[in-house]
């Protein structure tokens, strides 16, 4: 076959079902048999939990987060009343105890609450703040981590259903002889897949013309009664029992009936 796609087992398990027989002609997605594998189920179900777990875990910090959010708000809130009660009192104060209408020690502990109100209210912003900034890196590094794990649970449920085998490209299903019951391990050769109708020819060349042969020199071969032109494709420059290979594809059309291992003979 011009093309051959091979097909081998992306994780390996016990095969439950046969849904095709070896030579048939297939089509690309068509399922071919069905594995089953409880270790890479359960691991599949294990990182799903862990998912959820740290979905969950992620939205109770969210939760949190927006919690802390309003109850320094609301502490902000008040500190901002309490700041302008006390600038209103100063400022009434003032004047009065300018004129001795209020003691000393009152206008005293009405300065100190202005202070103290100033202070605390600074202080509130800062908090609010730094919680702000530690409590939203630790969502961004949650939410990282989800991400992460969604990732590698994307792939863990991509190999469980792999385990459907189904055929890569359309073609002649060939070497298919897995059975029901059978053990495959991972990446174990289960098959093959040939281009339908399309097919090279596979030449042995004494080696003493290995210098001579070049790729898309062109070919002839009888067959049919009818004369068929080719190229060279590839070369193999190896030696193998005195004898080089080379691929040869057909240009215009080729032969009906072409089976595997048949000869033709060609002229370069």
């Amino acid at each position: 076959p011009l093309l051959t796609v091979y097909l081998d087992a992306i994780e390996g398990g016990r095969v439950e079902k046969v849904l095709v027989e070896d030579g048939a002609t297939v089509t690309a997605g068509q399922p071919l048999a069905v594995l089953s594998n409880a270790e890479l189920q359960l691991s599949v179900l294990a990182r799903q939990t862990e998912v959820t777990q740290q979905v969950n875990s992620m939205r109770s910090q969210e939760l949190a987060l927006s919690q802390t959010r309003l109850q320094n708000e609301r502490a902000l809130l008040e500190a901002e009343l309490g700041l302008r009660k006390a600038e209103r009192q100063y400022a009434r104060e003032q004047p009065l105890a300018a004129k001795g209408f209020v003691s000393g020690q009152a206008f005293r502990d009405t300065s100190d609450n202005l202070d103290y109100q100033r202070h605390r209210r600074d202080v509130l912003k800062r908090a609010q703040s730094s919680d702000e900034r530690l409590q939203t890196g630790q969502l961004a590094q949650l939410r990282a981590s989800a991400d992460s794990m969604e990732s590698g649970l994307g792939i863990a449920r991509a190999n469980l259903d792999a385990l459907n085998l189904r055929a890569p490209v359309s073609g002649q299903l060939s070497s298919f002889s897995i059975q029901v019951g059978q053990s495959m391990a991972r990446g174990e050769r289960i098959g093959q897949i040939d281009s339908p109708g399309r097919n090279k020819l596979i030449a042995g060349i004494d080696e003493f013309y290995l210098g001579r042969v070049q790729p898309g020199q062109i070919a002839t071969a009888e067959s049919g009664g009818k004369t068929w032109k080719l190229k060279v494709s590839n070369i193999y420059p190896q030696v193998k029992n005195g004898q080089f290979e080379v691929d040869l594809v057909f240009l215009d059309g080729e032969p009906q009936g072409l089976q595997r291992g048949q000869s033709v003979q060609v002229r370069l």
